[in-house]
């Protein structure tokens, strides 16, 4: 069950929701009255009059109206990093695990548990100053961002590369900057060269020149249109691809998720390139019509563009674009001997489409396009827009069918706010979450010495059934992908203390996943707490089928726990009191 609405406002069901479900309750049909309450949740941002975000807002200063009807506001948070309490005691407590795919030393708990994917494109970056751009994307990180924030960093030079695991090392940051930038791909064709070789190639095919209008052989234009597609379209679907290979790996995580792409992008959308070449090329006769129809509409890469959009939203994936590129100068009229059709531009034309295709994925997720040829002041401005960006949750009485467009206004009673509010998804419900058939495993626990005592050294192994992974197999091996976002929460309020985070590929052999007393899928780490309760869980996630579930654990550590006495033998190993599996 999928609802995706175009148009003026568009809802996504919730990804839990989805693929998480076995049985989703059914939809209203028209012989069914029925009232069921959907959350809907909604990303925007604010600003005021000079365009500089506005981080103070309430939900009672928000309306917010569905079809001219007024609905019901359930909570306003702030998407941004929560401003620091200075006097929040926050326990010292330190997590691992041993896993790949994640960052390889302990994590420590810290006042902030926000993350960033960058990605670096530089397969369709122009190469004029790049080494000037990075430096500016360096220096962006080592001054810019809170200390706490935890920042991945990915390559894209025709395959999409991991450079980083998230973490909040910003001389591996850096580093891993460098080398995204240094990727050498495929051999970089010059979009102008390009370009003038289309419009050349539709040259060749008029039969009868005019003054604004030219006869052309419909056969000819087909076979440009053709070799133009057969070179672009890789392009394109490979730029989606590796899109959808940093929502897979980000999506694991709980909450809102941020991701910077530094690029031009590449146009996806190919059909409005060709179009605007012919037209420079014959003006606006039947041949236009003609090959619009050929071309048609909703191919491969387009239709994959509008299933990406809707993972960003239904994962909560905001996707800021910054692109450095600048724009084409003049035309090719000079360079060809003759002037294209009045009101046309084929130079730009490509330029164009790769923009408008890279602002309505960022647009649409909730993040914003920002075109800048200084990388750094760039980066500053989508910084300063996280910190005016919120997500708005609506209680909705009825179901708003996919095939219909929904007009939702969010207005403000504090003057000059403007709001700019993104496409929006229906919370998961409940019932949706799925309890893994899994466990926690504790060893004997150490108690912690020095000025960390009073406190304990807990080993730990997760235990999960792979089947409720969920395993591809073949004659060879059964596979999996899968991300696990390790959380340690206070109890008394929910407090996320301190978390972790891998991307797992794990393979069985034929013959023992074939067996009867195959093991168990076991990732084993640590924790040190200070006395107190909390909550362990382990959110594992199949990046292939969106398939999520939760193996939790509550434990208490008592503040009876005694540091090792350097003068006597060390005591006897301790453990922590373990509580009830929660389901």
């Amino acid at each position: 069950m999928r609802c995706f609405l175009s148009g003026l406002f568009t809802l996504a069901l919730g990804a839990q929701a989805l693929q998480s479900s076995e049985q989703p309750a059914p939809l209203p049909t028209p012989m069914e009255e029925r009232v069921e309450v959907q959350l809907l949740q909604i990303p925007f941002v604010a600003t005021d009059r000079q365009g500089r975000p506005v981080t103070d807002l309430t939900k009672d200063e928000l309306r917010v109206k569905l079809r001219g009807e007024e609905s019901t506001i359930v909570y306003l948070d702030r998407l941004a990093t929560q401003d620091k309490n200075p006097s929040e005691v926050i326990p010292d407590v330190r997590l691992y695990l041993d896993a790949p795919g994640g960052w390889s030393e302990p994590v420590r708990a810290s006042a902030s548990t926000a993350y960033l994917a960058i990605v670096v494109d530089a397969e369709n970056d122009t190469p004029a100053r790049r080494d000037e751009s990075i430096q500016q994307v360096l220096e962006f990180l080592g001054s810019k961002l809170d200390a706490d924030l935890r920042i991945a960093v990915f390559s894209y030079s025709g395959v999409l590369k991991l450079e980083m695991p998230f973490t909040t090392n910003r001389e591996a940051a850096k580093s891993s900057i460098r080398l995204a930038a240094a990727r050498e791909g495929r051999p970089r064709v010059d979009p102008g060269g390009r370009i003038r070789k289309l419009v050349d190639q539709f040259d060749g095919c008029i039969t009868q020149r005019g003054d604004f209008q030219s006869a052309s052989d419909p056969r000819c234009v087909r076979d440009v249109a053709n070799a133009y597609l057969g070179e672009m379209r890789p392009r394109s679907s490979d730029l989606v691809t590796a899109l959808e290979g940093v929502v897979q790996y980000v999506g694991g995580l709980h909450g809102r998720k941020e991701v910077f792409v530094l690029s031009h992008g590449f146009p996806i959308d190919l059909s409005a390139v060709l179009m605007e070449a012919a037209r420079g090329v014959f003006g606006n006769t039947d041949a236009l019509s003609d090959l619009q129809t050929y071309v048609g509409f909703g191919d491969d890469p387009r239709v994959r563009m509008d299933r990406l959009i809707e993972s960003l939203i239904r994962e909560r994936i905001a996707m800021t674009v910054v692109d450095r590129t600048a724009p084409p100068s003049g035309d090719m009229s000079a360079s060809r001997g003759q002037m294209a059709a009045p009101g046309t531009v084929p130079l730009r034309a490509e330029y164009d489409a790769a923009v408008a295709d890279m602002e309505q994925i960022a647009v649409s997720s909730g993040g914003i396009h920002i075109r800048s040829t200084d990388l750094g002041a760039g980066l500053k401005k989508a910084l300063d827009a996280r910190e005016g960006s919120y997500e708005l949750g609506v209680r909705l009485t009825r179901y708003l069918h996919p095939d219909k467009l929904t007009k939702i206004a969010i207005t403000c009673s504090r003057k000059g706010v403007k709001i700019v509010h993104r496409r929006g998804a229906y919370a998961a419900p409940p019932q949706a979450e799925q309890t893994l058939r899994g466990r926690f495993a504790f060893g004997k626990g150490k108690p912690l010495e020095g000025d960390r005592a009073p406190g304990i050294h807990q080993s730990f192994a997760i235990t999960i059934d792979p089947e409720s992974i969920g395993y591809d197999v073949t004659d060879v091996e059964a596979h999996s992908n899968f991300t696990v976002n390790m959380l340690v929460n206070r109890t008394s309020d929910g407090r996320r203390l301190a978390e972790t985070y891998h991307f797992v590929e794990h393979a069985y052999e034929k013959k023992v996943w074939d067996s009867s007393d195959r093991a168990p899928m076991t990732l084993s780490g640590w924790v040190e707490l200070a006395p107190g309760h909390y909550m362990l869980e382990a959110w594992i996630r199949n990046v292939r089928t969106g398939k999520e579930g939760v193996i939790r654990q509550t434990v208490r550590v008592p503040d009876t726990l005694k540091p090792a006495q350097t003068s006597q033998p060390a005591p006897s190993p301790t453990r922590m009191l373990v509580g009830d599996s929660v389901p």
